[in-house]
């Protein structure tokens, strides 16, 4: 993945965390580092598509490190996500202190909802770009194999 597309999921990720502040709130959410989950960009840390070349294993290899790949990219953005539906749990609730007024408290909750659901749509885009960027290596993998 780009680092631009990193970064524009990162000022992304801030929206969530400054839905409450739009609002008219202070932010709600105690979890504010997001980094923990760590960076989706899987593939970029894999050996040379030619790692398993000598192998006479090199297919399956290749297509397991494939698998492997796909696995760690959805348990990241799995933690993204969790992530921000901690926070626009809090945040929600937040709302409902922060506001005297139903119209105001149920404002505050809309740009929330709003603010995680295009969240939620930016980092499904990120699962499904490095999957193919997973595949990818793994087509490399595959024909760098000894016939």
């Amino acid at each position: 993945m780009t680092a631009a597309r990193w970064l524009s999921l990162a000022v992304a990720t801030s929206l969530l965390l400054a839905a409450s502040a739009r609002a008219g709130t202070e932010p709600g959410s105690p979890l504010l580092d997001t980094s923990i989950c760590g960076s989706a960009n899987v593939d970029g840390t894999l050996a040379p598509v030619s790692v398993f070349a000598a192998s006479p294993h090199c297919v399956p290899l290749c297509k397991k490190t494939v698998s492997e790949c796909k696995a760690l990219v959805r348990r990241i953005v799995g933690c993204y996500s969790s992530l921000f539906q901690i926070a626009a749990s809090f945040q929600s609730r937040h709302c409902a202190e922060a506001f005297s007024t139903p119209a105001q408290v149920k404002s505050c909750k809309t740009i929330v909802s709003n603010d995680l659901r295009d969240l939620e749509s930016g980092y499904a885009g990120t699962r499904a770009s490095e999957f193919t960027d997973c595949e990818t290596w793994g087509s490399g993998c595959a024909t760098a194999c000894a016939p």
